[in-house]
């Protein structure tokens, strides 16, 4: 194994098994000690800026300016133009300036962490972190080049869609939402596990029984589908109008809505509605199988002898999305899901590991409006790659 495929391997058992949470630790642990305050983090983005001459007068386009950290401006010795020299920059108009570096610290070493975890350990807010990260994985897409992967309908995604992006309940804000989705026991809480039995941990943190296997709609989702596509019959109605009829919880419907909207059982119309389409539109397509399947089918075969060069599949960008998926973001929403392909993508080809700030500094300004605007691709590709992964998940 060369050493490009050892990195690969090590960056893919820190994230897919029980080392995960000690790693977790230790990547928090070496930031505090490389990054104590807020000071030490914008010595090294006016270094870096500097370093890509980016660090430039707004006006002149002078190199020489003088900075001042306090203030966050420059002031340019030739014209004394004084501005903000973050601004139109990744960093424009950032205040939590240690939570963003952060955060690049964990990609850049080829990690990811959910968005609760982070802004517990840094000490901010869920949703403030949500969109740092969502800021950081647009660097990964943007810079994302592949050649022929395995391209994947959003259809084929459809059982990994347990977030909303942009209906959400009346009067409820999308942060309480979201902490609904409790991750579990964080690593400091000592209080809450005093007096218990410590949890065993024997299975590693992929567990292929919950990564690979395919969602089983039970007899009361089957049972709520029904209802759902009996009172459309009827015809339009809302997401409000149909929790108000079926009197279930909103995110089983919303689920149901979502798993009979990619079935083309229904479609959304004007004005939030929904409508049930007449059988004749019922589109079907054998190719479109779910992305566990996919998973599955890789997982269950027997690694071919030689390592012919053809050999080749995209099993581990796969196993990746879905242990983050699932795992570490406990669900993600369709309007985002190319974020996260992108980041599975470049655990497996580390094209921007180890110098992912340096490509942060270069990537320029995204702001909310960008992020709430963005909409992924209706088709996705996986990386090929060879399997690093059956040799320590298969035990």
């Amino acid at each position: 194994m060369t050493s490009v495929e050892n990195s690969v391997h090590e960056r893919l058992k820190n994230l897919m098994t029980l080392e995960y949470e000690v790693y977790r630790g230790q990547l928090l642990n070496s930031f505090n000690k490389r990054f104590p305050t807020d000071e030490s983090c914008w010595l090294t983005i006016i270094h870096d800026m500097r370093e890509q001459g980016t660090l430039r007068c707004k006006k002149c386009g002078s190199p020489e300016v003088e900075v001042s950290i306090e203030h966050r401006t420059q002031s340019c010795k030739d014209c004394k133009k004084v501005s903000f020299f973050t601004a139109g920059t990744f960093f424009h108009r950032v205040r939590k300036i240690r939570a963003w570096m952060f955060a690049i610290y964990i990609l850049d070493k080829g990690f990811f962490v959910s968005s609760k975890w982070l802004g517990y350990s840094i000490g901010v807010s869920q949703s403030s972190s949500l969109h740092i990260i969502k800021s950081a994985l647009l660097v990964f897409e943007q810079n994302e080049s592949i050649e022929d992967g395995l391209k994947v309908k959003l259809i084929q995604f459809k059982r990994f869609f347990s977030k909303r992006s942009i209906l959400t309940n009346a009067l409820v804000k999308p942060i309480d939402e979201m902490n609904a989705l409790d991750e579990g026991k964080e690593d400091n809480s000592e209080e809450r596990d005093k007096g218990r039995r410590p949890k065993k941990k024997s299975k590693p943190f992929f567990d292929s029984e919950t990564a690979i296997a395919a969602y089983r709609n039970d007899d009361k989702t089957e049972e709520l589908a029904e209802r759902v596509l009996q009172e459309l019959s009827k015809g339009l109605r809302s997401f409000d109008e149909l929790v108000k009829l079926t009197k279930e919880p909103s995110q089983r419907v919303l689920t149901v809505l979502t798993d009979l909207e990619f079935s083309f059982k229904i479609r959304a119309v004007a004005g939030g509605r929904f409508e049930r389409l007449k059988s004749s539109l019922v589109k079907t397509n054998s190719e479109d199988k779910p992305l566990e399947k996919w998973l599955e089918e890789n997982s269950n075969s027997s690694e071919k002898e030689g390592g012919e060069e053809d050999s080749i599949d995209a099993f581990d960008s796969i196993a990746v999305f879905c242990t983050v998926a699932r795992k570490v973001a406990r669900g993600i929403s369709r309007k985002y899901i190319g974020l996260f392909v992108a980041l599975s993508n470049e655990i497996i080809l580390g094209h921007s590991l180890g110098e992912f700030f340096s490509s942060c500094i270069g990537a320029g300004y995204f702001g909310s409006r960008f992020i709430r605007n963005y909409q992924a691709e209706k088709e996705q590709e996986f990386v090929k790659s060879a399997s690093y992964l059956k040799a320590f998940l298969v035990a």
